[in-house]
């Protein structure tokens, strides 16, 4: 079991922990080293998990008023 970390925290970041199976972990590895996503396993969650959302967005999965509440 590994726990994402994110080495630059620039101040408008949260860090969360992160559980992923072995072989994700391998997908998100062999990402990083193509540099596609970002050269770090942590670095290429982010911006999948960023792109996933912001595709959310999109599909209208998430609206702005789900976020009024934070």
């Amino acid at each position: 079991m590994r726990v994402a970390e994110d080495d630059d925290d620039d101040g408008g970041t949260e860090r969360r922990k992160c559980t992923l199976s072995k072989a994700t972990i391998r997908y998100l590895e062999k990402l990083s080293k193509r540099g596609t996503h970002g050269t770090s396993v942590s670095k290429v969650m982010s911006s999948l998990i960023e792109e996933g959302i912001r595709q959310a967005i999109k599909d209208k999965f998430i609206t702005q008023e789900d976020d009024a509440g934070t």
